[in-house]
């Protein structure tokens, strides 16, 4: 079949360590088709015209890769003219149907994340994040407080500013915040010192991860024994230029590049194609210097905690978990790991989770007492009353919404 001949707009920002494995992966697929050719001034295939005037140009592209916001003016046109044929890795939007928007779902990550600390024994848990809020990086920390949360362990936050705030060349250089030598750094300092044995520092992006690094070395805290961190997007640049090297979450850029080159194949037949939201999830973890592998007594606890959360109404025994999750006739072993990792037997554990579930079942207006009794395993309210004033001090209409 004759390939249609395609001119396709690479719109690059600054950020090498994403672009560059997202344009190796985008190329890598359209290697053999070479009826597309890729406008990209970063490697200088781009007429030099173009930029006096690109709006202008831009009615002989037939898709744009936006890696990186241009100017407002340009924005806005391909808002406006190229509906359906941009694709950029701009995080929780996808304006309307406008662009297509291709990446990691940021949940996932933030998923990713709790289980790497659960995995490796973290008992405790603290977020390094930007003081705006934005909605990626909100829901990177709600995929991460899902996973630590059924744990019931703290979970305490570093707030950083936006602006200003360190960059990082990819030759190492770093140039520090306007506050760097002032309050910012000495409360962080002060924070890091404060933080339990055991735990683990999830950071939205490998900047933070850096920054919080280079000041938990000056308080001389143990990594990664004593405290864990733990980045995302594996910049090499960011993560390798330092001792110890900080770990993070590999995005897989390269498999996103391939997947927004087939998207445009599949989309260049279409006269009005509509953009949308897609997700390409594969994530890993690249543990370095500032990170504990899996270990296998915390594996076996954490598999154990996960069975029991999803059949908390069942009320499954010590063996009966035990047998679940790959360890049959190690009940006894399995007991012994709460009470050594946990600090509580495997009933109070159990029983601490079904509190939990039921404060959420408890919280919603659409469940009433006896469905929430039968989801928490009681046949009668009133046996899932006694119980659960016996076990919190407190009775279930307490916390029913009003």
């Amino acid at each position: 079949m004759d390939q249609k001949h395609l001119n396709i707009l690479v719109s690059c920002s600054n950020d090498e360590g994403i672009v560059g494995p997202i344009l190796q992966g985008f190329q890598s697929w359209i290697s053999e088709r070479t009826q597309w050719t890729i406008l990209n001034p970063a490697i200088g295939n781009f007429p030099s015209t173009w930029l006096e005037d690109p709006v202008r140009h831009l009615k002989q592209v037939d898709f744009v890769l936006l890696l990186g916001m241009g100017t407002d003016e340009l924005f806005n046109h391909l808002l406006e003219s190229f509906r359906g044929r941009v694709l950029t890795t701009y995080v929780g939007s996808c304006f309307g149907n406008a662009f297509w928007s291709v990446g990691p779902g940021q949940k996932e990550i933030g998923q990713v994340a709790g289980h790497c600390f659960l995995e490796s024994g973290r008992q405790h848990f603290a977020l390094g994040l930007y003081v705006e809020g934005a909605e990626w990086q909100e829901e990177r920390v709600r995929g991460f407080e899902e996973v630590i949360g059924f744990h019931h362990f703290t979970c305490d936050s570093c707030l950083l500013p936006l602006e200003p705030w360190i960059t990082i060349s990819s030759k190492g250089d770093m140039f520090y915040p306007v506050s760097e030598r002032g309050s910012l750094r000495e409360n962080v300092f002060r924070w890091i010192q404060e933080l339990p044995a055991k735990t683990g520092i999830f950071c939205v992006n490998d900047d933070i991860a850096r920054y919080l690094l280079s000041v938990a070395i000056e308080t001389g805290r143990d990594i990664p024994g004593d405290l864990s961190i733990l980045g995302v997007d594996n910049q090499e640049y960011l993560c390798e230029s330092i001792f110890p090297q900080i770990s993070s979450i590999d995005m897989g850029w390269a498999e996103i590049g391939r997947r927004m080159a087939q998207i445009i194949d599949e989309s260049s037949l279409q006269k009005n194609p509509i953009a949308k939201r897609e997700t390409v999830n594969s994530l890993s973890i690249r543990h370095r210097g500032t990170s504990l592998p899996p270990d296998k007594r915390h594996l076996i606890l954490y598999r154990a905690i996960q069975y029991l959360k999803q059949h908390l109404q069942e009320n499954p025994s010590l063996e009966e978990v035990a047998e679940a999750i790959g360890s049959q006739g190690q009940g006894r072993i399995l007991g012994n790991l709460f009470s050594e990792l946990y600090g509580q037997t495997f009933s109070q554990t159990r029983n601490q989770l079904l509190i939990d579930f039921a404060k959420e079942l408890l919280a919603s207006k659409n469940l009433s007492n006896e469905e929430i009794s039968h989801q928490c395993g009681f046949s009668e309210p009133s046996s899932f009353y006694r119980w659960f004033k016996r076990s919190t001090g407190k009775n279930p209409g307490d916390l029913r919404p009003n």
